[in-house]
């Protein structure tokens, strides 16, 4: 079965058909969503106090969601490994004018409390910082291994910050 785009629509009648007790697979059945993607949300509901036979927030889904999933509907939020990553979106950008972008990853990676897969920190620098990956990806000449051994600490000496 192809992928589709579920509409915040679709997730409000996944939650109502949830919430008046119906099972994942019936839910599956009658609105063609993905079982997986009905757990999803129903996680998200249950993580927020709602169980089945309850009422619905009193705001509507729509605007709970917003609340408290707002990168579900609005893609250029992106993901909460995004808001992380712009954070250190400065940092990042001096990295890749000096190294490859999986050696910023693995620099990045160094800094306490931040861990973020090399997949979302890609994606994050194709999409806000798309120059630097084509350059970045030149590397100046250098090989892998000379690439790799260059020291991160040069890179975040040259934003000012420490770690």
């Amino acid at each position: 079965m192809a992928r589709r785009k579920i509409t915040v629509r679709d997730v409000g009648e996944v939650l109502e058909h949830w919430q008046a007790g119906r099972s994942v697979r019936a839910i599956n059945r009658s609105l063609g969503v993905s079982r997986p993607t009905i757990r999803k949300y129903r996680a998200i509901a249950e993580a927020h106090g709602f169980r089945p036979g309850e009422s619905p927030p009193p705001e509507g889904w729509r605007a709970f969601l917003d609340k408290v999933a707002p990168e579900l509907f609005n893609p250029g939020a992106g993901s909460a490994m995004f808001t992380e990553l712009r954070a250190h979106h400065e940092v990042i950008k001096e990295a890749l004018k000096q190294t490859t972008v999986l050696t910023a990853w693995q620099g990045l990676r160094e800094q306490p409390g931040l861990k973020v897969s090399y997949s979302s920190f890609y994606r994050y620098v194709r999409k806000h910082l798309s120059e630097a990956v084509e350059r970045s990806s030149m590397c100046g000449g250098r090989t892998h291994h000379q690439e790799k051994s260059r020291s991160w600490t040069m890179v975040i000496s040259a934003c000012g910050k420490t770690r």
